[in-house]
């Protein structure tokens, strides 16, 4: 009797367990599906191309076409050497394309909510997972950055997987952390603040879930050693690469032109509402309000709780170290501290569920709070997201600009055009409304004329001896929105 008992007892425990692995599953398809539709959506309806889209992936057309990384100075891959190395052989394959770097975001944005949402799980509970990814695949700054031939989906993607590393069981794994960093580090060594989270990960007892488990001295020390020397053995691989293969141009683009003035605290100081952190937080605000509150709620109540676990701590780590890192940038697109979503969207998971459980509210309100707050973040960000998009309808320049490019520019040997417009076009593209001037681009190539030349006036630069050039030795074609196409004849 006993035994038939147990055996009883068995089956019902398996299948239990069997339909909750199924309904996690579910969820977990849905979770992918929202998202894979939010992003093809913007990715062929709605989100026009962007300069930086056309500035990350030029040298990897320049490779592909002319076997050269950079045909005028414009040199990238110093700044992310990986994302230049990932589309040579992708760009071989499909040929150069915006639309293609747009799939690929969307691959890893997909893979990094797949990874977030089994971390998640796996370290607090499923229905946390479920809200936190549910708050991410709703977010229309989210899904609209994610979508871009940025770098930040493949950013996020290395930051959970080296948050999966440094939180796993297995000491070996734990140890072999330095790989998806150094990875992370070599699309963007931006993301140098992430050391600090991670070194605090290995330094603790992960098999504890206190605060105050620390590791042996020894262990710690040997699993430190072992991340920063491993790192910058890697990281610094990447970047002599790019600095093998065009040392000049790494040194003129990347570290006089674009690193050597990041860091400005005057420049914050003297005008905060339009340089910092207050542009890009106020950004997410306007788009998402009820989130950004709902996400400081979670915040400030993961400070007050005295009982924090080590991946609570962990998560508080990289929220500060990020903001402190960016808080002296003066240069911060709202995309930078994008990744902040994750820690959060579990904090305020975390919140809602505990508030959800508290007894001092009304018993018939409990059952239902955090679902209606769920519900009317995803109405007020889907309703939100439509009217911008499908009722203000906001222009596509660019992608018309490509298209007519790629239409009326094969009979022009060579093109002066910003990236954005000119990644589709197969022929010679040198790169406009940038840091250099008509003159120079023409002084310093073998240019056959007549050619064209495309000025883009708005969010680039601008030089006021290119419109003079242009005046004294163009012929102007056509303007399509904020792009003006000239001929020049000689």
């Amino acid at each position: 009797m006993v035994k038939i008992l147990k055996n009883h007892i068995g089956r019902n425990v398996f299948y239990i367990k069997a339909a909750t692995c199924r309904n996690e599953y579910l969820i977990l398809l849905a979770i992918i599906i929202f998202s894979l539709l939010f992003h093809l959506i913007g990715c062929f309806y709605l989100y026009d191309f962007t300069n930086d889209e056309g500035g990350w992936l030029i040298n990897a057309k320049n490779k592909v076409l002319f076997n050269t990384f950079s045909l005028e100075g414009v040199y990238y891959t110093a700044l992310s050497p990986l994302n230049t190395f990932l589309y040579v052989p992708i760009f071989k394959i499909f040929g150069p394309s915006i639309l293609v770097s747009r799939y690929i975001s969307i691959i890893f944005s997909i893979a990094t909510l797949v990874l977030f949402f089994s971390f998640v799980k796996k370290q607090y509970t499923l229905k946390i997972a479920v809200f936190a990814a549910f708050v991410i695949v709703v977010n229309s700054v989210y899904n609209r950055i994610t979508t871009f031939g940025y770098l930040e989906s493949k950013i996020h993607f290395f930051e959970i997987l080296t948050l999966l590393f440094c939180f796993s069981s297995k000491q070996w794994l734990r140890r072999l952390s330095f790989l998806p960093f150094s990875f992370c580090l070599g699309f963007k060594p931006n993301s140098i603040y992430f050391t600090i989270p991670v070194l605090y990960a290995l330094s603790i007892d992960v098999k504890e879930k206190t605060s105050h488990a620390l590791t042996p001295y020894r262990k710690s020390i040997v699993n430190i050693v072992i991340f920063l020397l491993s790192t910058s053995l890697i990281t610094g691989i990447f970047f002599y690469l790019a600095y093998i293969f065009d040392p000049l141009h790494f040194v003129s683009w990347g570290l006089k032109t674009h690193i050597s003035g990041r860091f400005n605290i005057y420049a914050i100081l003297k005008d905060p509402l339009r340089n910092g952190l207050l542009p890009s937080l106020w950004y997410f605000f306007i788009r998402a309000p009820v989130t950004s509150l709902c996400f400081l709620w979670g915040v400030v109540t993961a400070i007050r709780e005295r009982r924090k676990t080590s991946i609570d701590i962990f998560l508080l780590l990289w929220i500060f170290s990020e903001i402190c890192f960016y808080a002296f940038q003066p240069f911060l697109p709202e995309r930078y501290i994008l990744d902040l979503m994750f820690p959060f969207s579990i904090f305020f998971a975390k919140a809602i569920l505990k508030t959800a459980s508290d007894k001092n509210l009304l018993y018939t309100l409990k059952p239902y709070l955090s679902a209606l707050i769920i519900i009317l973040i995803a109405i007020i960000q889907i309703v939100g997201s439509f009217y911008f998009f499908l009722i203000l309808k906001p222009e596509r320049p660019a992608i018309e600009v490509s298209r007519w490019l790629i239409k009326e520019g094969s009979r022009y040997e060579t093109v002066l055009a910003p990236p954005q417009v000119a990644i589709g076009l197969p022929k010679k593209s040198l790169v406009t409304s940038n840091h250099l001037t008509i003159k120079d681009l023409l002084s310093s190539n073998e240019i056959k004329y007549p050619l064209l030349c495309i000025l883009q006036k708005t969010a680039a630069i601008n030089h006021p001896e290119d419109d003079i050039f242009l005046k004294d030795n163009g012929k102007f074609i056509k303007r399509i929105g904020y792009f003006w196409i000239y001929e020049i004849l000689n």
